[in-house]
């Protein structure tokens, strides 16, 4: 797995060295810049490491540049040499579960591009480009096509194929501009159908002995392929944006720039961002995004484009509200089986005569506009379309989703957890019963049970078969059962960690740890034996379940907690109304609560 991460290593090292040699050329042609300064010999007592030296290199020759602020070195430094071997640790960790979260994950570049889609149609209207919605939505697919074309092998050895229309080799002219303006958003390793091809047929061609070999055909092949795709979709907004900019008489400079601040712009970075990178996977990533958004909220058009999004989120949910069907098995509609992190997270749209809900994703940021204006029409009345659910409720809701949206070290809603690095809060979350979508991970104690289940045995049924039948294999080993916790389960509670036993916190380490290969393969597996079965769950179905949900029993299991909970309090509340004739309480409590 550590090889994956070697590349984007290899290529962050010769990236960060062009930029290097980019500033020793800003260092010759502008000597008395007040910034920096060549370096002809380390002054007495500085080193390589010093704070303020920015080492690069030349022909395989050190080479350095005097800064006059440490911040600036800062800025041109990885600050890896700096940091100990257990910041270094966390650090590798951190970058290998993200690269296998986004990069190296199947189900992340279609819902990346769609999110990014719908921010940049947002965005482009706070823009030089202003009104041009329409003609961006157009150019987005021949922008796709473009940048598959020119990074090939094929275009690269023999140019433009003939066979190529003229409106995509003008946006393949156009995509080779973007990129020597620097407008692109680099991946390495990239090739196209034929080279995977090729790799194919060596792979059935290899003896089966030669394992070795064939796993690393594999591995490389699979490695290449995901760094295409995922350099296709996160250009394709900047592409669109940069044609219309030429288009409309932009230079390519000023084109290049536009189109890079679109979305999210991940170069971006302050004087402190890399050594907190190291501990918080999206740190940077999430910064800049809400960066962007504020930007477009801040132009004269935000207050137009705020209040259209919270409109359309409130309409949305009403309109949603009349068409949805009850279930049949649970009795409560589909959009009430939704987590709130879907609703907050996702345009979601119930299915006609089916169990299913559409989803959509929603730009990050723009989303807490959105979930507001649905939570206001949640907060209607029943007989105007809404759940009469308590304002004050509402809010909390639409504030929990702000600040887990808004905080860049990610944790969830829990501002606490947000100090703990990325590699240690999946331990957290289990230990809390708890993920990001504030969702419980494994079946929580029964309040009336006073023997429960023991943790290899406590999952849902939706759990990955093998890991259910490992766990409750080894419990059985280790002198546990269905009632008696097992001496494996003991063990781990010495080190505070006894729900670790449980499938559900395996399965919820592993999709941390190993992102989306490992979502991946699951959801294949549970794909073939529902088929086996005669019947495929879409919440299996890999990219699928990324666009259609349905309620599984989790979120069934906390309708009914919920339901328990409102129903405890609505008695209690009725009782006080009446003992203390708190007629306006009584009324209040039959509103929220009554049919």
């Amino acid at each position: 797995v550590e090889s994956l991460v070697a590349q984007p290593r290899a290529l962050i090292r010769a990236e960060g060295n062009k930029a290097l040699l980019g500033l020793k050329r800003f260092v010759d042609a502008y000597p008395e810049n007040g910034m920096v300064e060549p370096v002809t010999e380390l002054r007495s007592g500085e080193t390589a490491e010093s704070s303020n030296i920015i080492a690069y290199k030349v022909a395989g020759q050190n080479r350095y540049i005097r800064a006059m602020s440490p911040w600036i070195a800062e800025s041109f430094s990885s600050g890896a040499a700096r940091a100990g071997q257990v910041v270094e640790f966390i650090a590798n960790t951190a970058r290998l579960m993200s690269s296998l979260v986004t990069t190296y994950n199947p189900l992340f570049p279609l819902p990346n591009f769609a999110r990014d889609s719908i921010g940049a149609l947002l965005n482009v209207g706070s823009t030089e480009l202003g009104g041009s919605r329409v003609q961006y939505a157009k150019m987005l697919l021949p922008s796709l096509r473009a940048v598959f074309v020119a990074e090939s092998p094929s275009y690269k050895r023999g140019g433009m194929p003939a066979s190529i229309s003229p409106r995509l080799a003008k946006m393949v002219k156009y995509y080779n501009e973007f990129k020597a303006n620097g407008g692109q958003m680099i991946f390495m390793g990239l090739r196209d159908a034929d080279y995977y091809a090729k790799q194919v047929q060596q792979i059935a061609s290899s003896p089966l002995e030669d394992t070795a070999k064939v796993g690393k055909i594999i591995k490389r092949t699979y490695s290449d392929m995901m760094e295409y795709i995922n350099l296709g979709f996160e250009n394709a907004n900047r592409l669109a944006t940069y044609a219309l900019a030429r288009e409309k008489g932009m230079s390519p400079q000023k084109a290049a720039n536009l189109a890079r601040n679109m979305t999210t712009n991940f170069t971006m970075r302050g004087s402190t961002s890399n050594a907190i990178s190291k501990m918080f996977m999206f740190y940077q990533a999430s910064l800049n995004g809400t960066y962007r958004v504020m930007q477009t909220l801040a132009s004269p058009q935000g207050v137009a484009i705020a209040s259209s999004i919270f409109a359309a989120g409130f309409l949305q949910r009403i309109i949603s509200r009349a068409i949805d069907d009850d279930d049949e098995v649970a009795g409560v509609k589909q959009l009430e089986s939704a987590p709130e992190y879907t609703l907050a997270t996702n345009i979601v749209q119930p299915l006609p005569m089916s169990e299913s809900f559409l989803k959509m994703p929603i730009p990050y940021g723009y989303n807490i506009i959105w979930y507001a204006g649905v939570k206001a029409a949640d907060a209607l009345p029943r007989e105007l379309g809404g759940r009469s659910e308590d304002i004050g409720k509402a809010a909390f809701r639409v504030a929990g989703v702000a600040i887990q949206t808004l905080n860049p070290l990610g944790g969830g809603q829990q501002l606490v957890d947000s100090v703990i690095p990325s590699p240690i809060q999946p331990f957290m979350e289990i230990r809390q019963n708890v993920n990001f979508a504030n969702q419980p991970i494994y079946p929580k104690d029964n309040p009336f049970d006073t023997t429960p289940d023991p943790y290899p045995f406590r999952h849902w049924t939706t759990t990955n078969p093998t890991l259910r039948d490992t766990m409750e294999g080894i419990a059985r080993l280790t002198g546990g059962n269905e009632v008696r916790p097992s001496y494996f389960e003991k063990g781990l509670g010495l080190i505070g960690l006894e729900p670790l036993a449980s499938p559900e916190s395996v399965n919820h380490l592993l999709r941390a740890m190993f992102g989306g290969p490992y979502s991946v393969a699951t959801d294949v597996q549970k794909t073939l034996m529902g088929i086996s079965e005669g019947k495929v769950d879409t919440n299996a179905l890999p990219i699928v379940r990324r666009f259609v949900g349905r309620a599984d029993d989790r979120s069934y299991g906390m309708l009914y907690r919920d339901a328990i909970n409102a129903s405890a309090l609505a008695h209690e509340e009725m009782k006080l109304a009446a003992k203390t004739g708190n007629r306006e309480l009584a009324e209040r409590t039959r509103t929220e609560y009554g049919p």
